[in-house]
């Protein structure tokens, strides 16, 4: 074991798309630079714009976008190939990547009008929660939304924010998930972390805001209005996919450090028991 050469293991081989992921190349060109300011994140409890703007630019916020809506609408194995190399750069950009592609892929449960509206945009930035924080009731064209919502990663640089919200419509409460355009949001500075905090996961609030029903889906045991086998896969187990694929990012990129940073230990049985294990 003593002469064992120590390297941080890739992800697993995974189903891809036909064509390589630019999201992908783009996440691999970026990691160095991401890890090279995880500081500057951390201080600033957010992503800055210009990361954001790159991320959008790369594809990254649309990776679960139909493609008919301009999306990339990508396999999840290169959903889940591009966070973990976001992750191995910084956790807290891959963090928001995951939730901002997932609440991207919400709009190919909208009907074809709110999926214009929403995902039109290549520069489109997506941020929500999709718990039901807030209330809402039908009113002529949509609805009336009040609500505030915790934990909403990235929501300084979104263009769109989702909010779950349950609705009475007649057959008791029903959970619904409604599209918001920045400007109509409220965000209270909350994120003060131990980690994380880059993300700038700050509350969200609207007051009796306008949602026109074009812009309002169902997610809980719904069909996406879009076919494909992308969207047959469950929304949630997708979602656990994403957020696995963080953490297994950030476990790579320690064991890379442990890697580096072993010098003599390297050579210790024990250490490489334990970091075999790891």
């Amino acid at each position: 074991m003593a002469g064992m050469q120590l390297s941080a293991p890739d992800v697993a081989s995974l189903p891809s798309s036909p064509s390589p992921s630019g999201p992908l190349a783009r996440a691999e060109a970026m990691r160095a630079a991401l890890r090279a300011r995880s500081r500057e994140f951390e201080e600033a409890r957010r992503v800055p714009a210009d990361v954001a703007e790159e991320l959008a630019s790369a594809g990254i916020y649309r990776m679960l976008v139909p493609a008919e809506a301009g999306g990339l609408e990508l396999t999840p194995g290169d959903f889940v190939r591009t966070l973990v190399e976001l992750a191995r750069g910084d956790a807290a950009v891959a963090w928001v990547a995951m939730t901002g592609a997932t609440t991207g892929l919400c709009t190919a449960y909208l009907d074809d009008a709110g999926r214009r509206s929403v995902a039109r945009d290549p520069a489109a930035r997506f941020a929500g929660v999709f718990a039901p924080m807030g209330r809402a009731r039908a009113v002529d064209g949509g609805y009336r939304l009040t609500g505030r919502w915790s934990f909403t990663s990235g929501c300084e640089n979104a263009t769109w924010i989702l909010g779950g919200a349950l609705v009475d419509e007649g057959e008791g409460p029903l959970h619904r998930a409604f599209f918001l355009p920045r400007d109509a949001v409220t965000v209270h500075e909350t994120w003060d972390v131990a980690g994380l905090l880059g993300t700038g996961s700050h509350d969200t609030s609207v007051d009796d805001v306008f949602v026109p029903a074009s812009r309002v889906c169902a997610l809980v045991g719904a069909t996406a209005e879009v076919p494909g086998p992308l969207y047959a896969f469950p929304v949630f187990a997708l979602l656990a996919a994403g957020v696995a694929a963080v953490a297994l990012g950030i476990a790579e990129a320690a064991l890379a450090d442990a890697a580096e940073g072993a010098g003599r230990r390297a050579k210790r049985e024990v250490f490489q028991l334990a970091y075999g294990r790891a």
